[in-house]
C-alpha cells in the first residue's frame, strides 16, 4: 500500500514538473550576444536551390520590394505594397488585383498585407489610409465586398479555414472604442469580430508610432505571432496567446521606445522632423521564421539590417556572418548569401534578390544553373524568387 502511494505522489510530482517545463519561456540573449558571428553552409540545411523569375511586363512591374508572398495550389501571390500580384509556379504573369481609388473596390494606394481564402478563391486587403474598411476580392480580380472596420487592421493571415487574425495597430489608442487594449482581432469572412486578444501594456510604456509589422507564421500546424512593440513571441489559438519566446535586448532594452523620428514646433507653429540619434542603437526584430533547427531572425539597429538565428540545440543566439555579409552561404550554386526573408511555406525556404542584384554577379563563379538565370536577365526586370528545400 505503501509503494502504491509513492508511486502516486512521484507520478503526480513528474507531470507537474513537465507542466511547468512546458510553459516556460525560452529567452533569447539577442542584446548579450550582440557580437557573436558565425558561419552556416546552406548545403547544411537544404538539399536543393531552385530560382523563379517573375515575369516581366508593364502590367506587372513591381513597385518596390516584396513585402509578402503566398504559394497555393503551384500558384504564386504576392504584394508590394501597391498591389496584389497572382504569377504561375513558372513565374508566368497571370493577374494584378486591386485598384486605387475611393469608390466600391477601391483602397487608397497603400496594402501591407493581405490574405488568401484557397477555399472560396478569395483575397482580403484592409484600406487604411482611406476608408478603414476591409476589400475582398476574387483571385481573378474581380471586387466581391467591402466592411467597415471599428479599429485599425494591419497585418493579417488565417488561422483557420474560414477564421482570420489581424494585428490590430490602434490597440494603445484609447479613442478605439471596443478594441483598446486588444492587439489580436479574430475574425470571419462576413468580417464579424469572433474574439479579441488582451494586450497587457506594462505601465509607463510609451507607443508611438511603428514603422515595423506584426509578424505570423506557422510552425508545426501553429500560428506564431508577434507584436511589433512587443519582446514575446506567443503562440495563438482561436482564444489564447501562449508565450514562447521572449527577446532579452540587454542594454538595448532601454531604447525600445526611441522613434526614429522627433517632431517638434518652430516659433511660427511650423512642424520640424528630425533623426532621432538615440533610434540609431534602437533593436527592433522585423521578420521571423522557423524550423526545427533554428528560430530565423531579421534585426535592424538603426538603418542596418542583420541576419541570426537563435540555435535550438545550443540555446544560443548569433548572427551568420561569412566574407563580411550576413546570411547563409550558398555553397550549393556559389550564388548570393541566402536568408528566408519571406518566410518558410511547404518545408521550402524562401528568398528573393533584385534582377539587378543578379547582374551584378560573375557567371563565371557560380553554378550552371545560376548562370542560366542571370544570362536571361535584363537589369530593369522583376525580382527573382529564390527557395531552398529543407532536408529531411
Amino acid at each position: 500500500m505503501k509503494k502504491n502511494t509513492l508511486f502516486v505522489i512521484l507520478l503526480i510530482l513528474t507531470s507537474f514538473i513537465c507542466n511547468v517545463n512546458s510553459q516556460n519561456i525560452q529567452r533569447i540573449n539577442i542584446g548579450k550576444n550582440i557580437n557573436t558571428k558565425q558561419s552556416l553552409n546552406l548545403s547544411a540545411i537544404a538539399s536543393s536551390v531552385e530560382y523563379i523569375p517573375l515575369e516581366t511586363t508593364d502590367d506587372c512591374l513591381l513597385a518596390a520590394d516584396i513585402l509578402q508572398i503566398e504559394f497555393i495550389d503551384d500558384e504564386i501571390f504576392l504584394c508590394d505594397g501597391y498591389y496584389i500580384y497572382r504569377f504561375n509556379k513558372q513565374g508566368r504573369f497571370l493577374k494584378k488585383i486591386g485598384k486605387h481609388g475611393q469608390g466600391p473596390g477601391e483602397y487608397r494606394q497603400i496594402i501591407t498585407s493581405f490574405i488568401l481564402n484557397k477555399n472560396n478563391k478569395t483575397i482580403t486587403v484592409f484600406d487604411n489610409l482611406g476608408k478603414r474598411s476591409f476589400i475582398v476580392y476574387t483571385t481573378d480580380g474581380d471586387y466581391v465586398k467591402e466592411y467597415k472596420s471599428e479599429f485599425t487592421g494591419g497585418e493579417k493571415r488565417y488561422l483557420t479555414n474560414d477564421l482570420y487574425l489581424v494585428y490590430n495597430s490602434s490597440f494603445h489608442y484609447t479613442n478605439t472604442k471596443g478594441t483598446y487594449g486588444h492587439d489580436l482581432i479574430l475574425m470571419d469572412d462576413n468580417g464579424k469580430i469572433r474574439h479579441k486578444y488582451k494586450y497587457t501594456m506594462p505601465e509607463g510604456r510609451r507607443y508611438g508610432v511603428m514603422i515595423y509589422p506584426a509578424i505570423f507564421y506557422f510552425f508545426q500546424g501553429k500560428m506564431i505571432y508577434k507584436n511589433p512593440f512587443d519582446e514575446i513571441i506567443y503562440s495563438v489559438n482561436e482564444k489564447d496567446k501562449t508565450p514562447l519566446y521572449v527577446f532579452d535586448l540587454g542594454r538595448y532594452d532601454d531604447l525600445k521606445d526611441e522613434e526614429d523620428f522627433t517632431i517638434t514646433l518652430d516659433r511660427n507653429g511650423t512642424p520640424i522632423v528630425k533623426s532621432n540619434a538615440s533610434a540609431k542603437e534602437r533593436l527592433a526584430i522585423y521578420r521571423l521564421s522557423e524550423t526545427e533547427q533554428y528560430l530565423y531572425i531579421v534585426y535592424n539597429k538603426g538603418n542596418d539590417s542583420f541576419r541570426g538565428v537563435f540555435d535550438k540545440s545550443k540555446l544560443q543566439f548569433y548572427n551568420i556572418y561569412t566574407d563580411n555579409t550576413y546570411g547563409i552561404t550558398d555553397d550549393i550554386n556559389k550564388g548570393f548569401h541566402f536568408w528566408p526573408i519571406l518566410g518558410i511555406q511547404h518545408d521550402t525556404m524562401i528568398d528573393y534578390k533584385r534582377a539587378h542584384e543578379f547582374k551584378e554577379l560573375n557567371p563565371n563563379k557560380v553554378e550552371e544553373k545560376l548562370r542560366r538565370v542571370i544570362n536571361d536577365l535584363d537589369e530593369e526586370d522583376n525580382p527573382v524568387i529564390i527557395l531552398a528545400k529543407i532536408k529531411k
